[in-house]
């Protein structure tokens, strides 16, 4: 899976970025702030929990966007889901092959945090 710079999830743009030390000081895989649509994943990690951690974030800016305020924090809820998703994404390889293989839509820009 190729984590990309930017994800687009309905109207909002997120930007993700890879972080040795995260912005909160926490100690944790990733964090989301949806006020600046950024996505941060700690950067020291292997590359399958890097991608777990960017689908359990992009989990939560779901339930964010869909306006489930009770469920974006709901840790035990977004940690069945992103696992449940990514299994799928892993175990499914060519899943999207096809979407990929016609031309890419015009790049995702955000504007969120730098």
């Amino acid at each position: 899976m190729k984590i990309p710079e930017h994800l687009k999830i309905g109207g909002l743009i997120y930007d993700i970025h890879f972080r040795d030390r995260m912005t909160s000081g926490y100690r944790t895989g990733g964090e989301i702030f949806y006020g600046d649509c950024c996505v941060e994943i700690n950067n020291d990690m292997s590359k399958r929990y890097k991608e777990q951690t960017f689908i359990h974030e992009m989990c939560h800016a779901i339930m964010h966007q869909i306006g489930r305020d009770d469920l974006k924090d709901d840790e035990a809820f977004i940690n069945q889901l992103a696992n449940t998703l990514y299994g799928i994404v892993v175990d499914n390889p060519g899943i999207f092959h096809e979407i990929y293989d016609t031309e890419p839509a015009q790049r995702i820009k955000g504007e969120g945090c730098v």
